[in-house]
């Protein structure tokens, strides 16, 4: 879905209308959560089920700071979510490059 398309304007009309009739504030969080997995998901599936798994890696971090005190488990999970999302970026952004100069 492009930004300068006629379906990029009704999801974005869709989604803007969604998101002024929600009164609660988790389901409106859970309306634009479903909302951009759908816009990503609209341009490949693939890129989609990547960002599910990146959110639940993070909110699994998440969660565990915030019932975690202790300073070095801490930085442990932040450290995890850093690797993760950066492994990820590093692997999608010079992957190719790898493979044919390497290869």
């Amino acid at each position: 879905m492009i930004f300068t398309s006629f379906e990029f304007l009704i999801f974005f009309l869709v989604v803007l209308v969604g998101h002024n009739l929600l009164c609660s504030r988790a389901a409106d969080n859970w309306f634009l959560l479903f909302a951009s997995y759908v816009f990503y998901m609209s341009w490949n599936v693939a890129c989609g089920v990547l960002i599910v798994a990146i959110s639940l890696v993070d909110f699994v971090v998440g969660r565990q700071l915030a019932q975690t005190t202790a300073p070095a488990a801490r930085k442990w999970w932040v450290m995890l979510s850093i690797g993760v999302n950066l492994g990820l970026l590093g692997f999608f952004k010079y992957a190719n490059f790898l493979t044919a100069n390497v290869g």
